[in-house]
């Protein structure tokens, strides 16, 4: 997070899946189930506070922000980044995340 500027991280709540350690029929499992990661890892939520209106896009001051715009369906709203942030995640080489190009028409 140090990183970038605009980017806010927020750590989800984690509850224990009963299927880890019993079978479909209710027995429980003799080995580690092979869907479940090979390591624990942090489950987290990242977004911005930072809005831009897709119809009156004014230029991003920060890494991330969050764009928003209103139709007749109602509202749609993404998370995106800056073209040197994208660089630097891309760098990163993370397993799963998928940095996506795309811009912002109104």
């Amino acid at each position: 997070m140090d990183t970038f500027t605009g980017l806010k991280l927020k750590e989800l709540a984690w509850f224990e899946n009963p299927r880890e350690k019993t079978l479909k029929n209710g027995k429980p499992r003799a080995r580690r189930a092979k869907w479940l990661p090979n390591r624990e890892v942090d489950l987290v939520y990242l977004y911005s506070d930072r809005y831009l209106d897709a119809r009156n896009p004014s230029p991003a001051e920060t890494d991330f922000f969050t764009v928003t715009r209103m139709d007749a369906w109602g509202v749609s709203t993404w998370f995106m980044c800056t073209t040197e942030a994208a660089g630097k995640l891309i760098a990163m080489n993370y397993d799963n995340l998928a940095v996506q190009e795309t811009t912002i028409v109104g």
